[in-house]
């Protein structure tokens, strides 16, 4: 009997049974295999920018290389990063923080929420989140040992998470709720009095609303609004953001948690055992995309609403296929339940026979069954002829 067969206390942890790989991987490795016989992919699966990171980010980074910052920081992070994510709050989010008191520079928006859960769930606790929604979320839950409550949302209401339906799945164990404004995988923005509502709920009945922010500045229509900004909401709502989407420095991984004092020191706690702190000369390269020029951000908004129209428009032509226009992120969220398929197996017909990337609405959550996931952020060509392929195979389904 081997090791990796041996029962008992040699096997892989009991929680580890319900964390799955994610679907957007299982998307991203049948599109490999697809496309080892010479074809080219459409790469409608990943939510990864086709833009260049800006190039005075890249050269504040060699120069922060050259300067000899290439060894380990403080787990929390440089001093002069907190002092630029504090101005940008300010400037953008209308939140006032403590830079040595209030935030976290982290391995991107991914570890900001892994850490957060982990510093303030204990197993058995309950965590209301959207359906669908990232499957990071409910991942991170099911590692601390808690539950995932899913709410579900309605393409009735544009896909904005409901404060009634969350009222209705709070219990005696909710510790915290999550939401997600611009949202992925649908792209809705949520209205700033229902995002006040929800805040109110959490802070009346004791629990955490953590608000993921990664797509504050892919907006094109209504605002965004950071819970944290409204008044007297301070001390009860975690924020968590990232460079990844806006300034397309995905592969840079620096991201970041805002919150109370006594939250960002547990959460730091378990930053600090996870991964020391976040990369020195990423964090260096961060301050320049911060205070630096926003132009490459205004340009790249422009063309992924440039997309997104193209994207609507051409889906529209399909038999059975129904899509809404989202005002915000880089996502669309076509339903496909005319086709009577189901979205997995639908998906992987997409690739298998056309290498056409698009995600199953099943991969983020139960509710995301009967739609796929459609990331427009790569070139017009790709999106025209994603679409072209993909009206072969959904037509012979209509």
């Amino acid at each position: 009997m081997t090791l990796e067969t041996s029962p008992g206390r040699r096997a892989v942890a009991r929680r580890l049974d319900e964390v799955h790989v994610s679907g957007i991987r299982e998307i991203l490795e049948a599109l490999t295999k697809w496309s080892a016989g010479g074809g080219r992919p459409i790469p409608f699966h990943l939510g990864m920018p086709d833009f260049d990171t800006p190039v005075h980010i890249k050269r504040a980074l060699f120069a922060a290389v050259d300067a000899g910052y290439v060894r380990y920081t403080r787990s929390k992070g440089f001093p002069d990063l907190l002092a630029a994510l504090a101005r940008k709050l300010e400037r953008e989010n209308g939140i006032r923080t403590d830079p040595e008191r209030n935030l976290i520079a982290t391995c991107g928006a991914n570890e900001a929420i892994s850490v957060t859960i982990q510093a303030l769930v204990d197993p058995g606790d309950e965590v209301i989140l959207p359906d669908p929604a990232w499957p990071h979320y409910e991942y991170c839950i099911r590692l601390a040992g808690a539950i995932p409550v899913p709410c579900p949302l309605q393409e009735s209401r544009g896909f904005a998470i409901d404060p009634e339906d969350v009222r209705a799945r709070f219990s005696s164990r909710t510790r915290m709720v999550i939401i997600n404004s611009p949202h992925n995988p649908t792209g809705a923005v949520m209205p700033r009095e229902e995002i006040a509502a929800i805040a109110r709920l959490a802070q009346d009945r004791g629990a955490w609303l953590l608000s993921d922010e990664a797509y504050e500045r892919i907006l094109y229509e209504g605002e965004h609004v950071s819970p944290a900004s409204l008044p007297g909401f301070e001390d009860t709502v975690l924020t968590v953001g990232c460079l990844s989407k806006t300034y397309a420095m995905t592969g840079w991984r620096l991201g970041y948690l805002a919150g109370p004092a006594r939250v960002i020191d547990a959460a730091n706690r378990v930053h600090l055992y996870t991964v020391s702190c976040a990369t020195s000369f990423v964090q260096k390269a961060a301050i320049a995309a911060l205070d630096g020029d926003q132009t490459p951000v205004t340009l790249m908004v422009t063309e992924y609403r440039r997309r997104r129209d193209v994207a609507v428009s051409l889906l529209r032509e399909i038999r059975g296929v129904s899509v809404l226009t989202p005002p915000g992120a880089f996502y669309l969220f076509p339903n496909v339940r005319a086709l009577g398929v189901p979205s997995k197996t639908l998906a992987m017909r997409l690739v298998e026979e056309v290498g056409v990337g698009a995600v199953h609405g099943s991969a983020f959550g139960a509710a995301g069954e009967g739609y796929l996931r459609i990331a427009y952020c790569c070139a017009t060509e790709d999106i025209q002829e994603g679409v072209r392929r993909m009206k072969t195979v959904l037509d012979t389904l209509s």
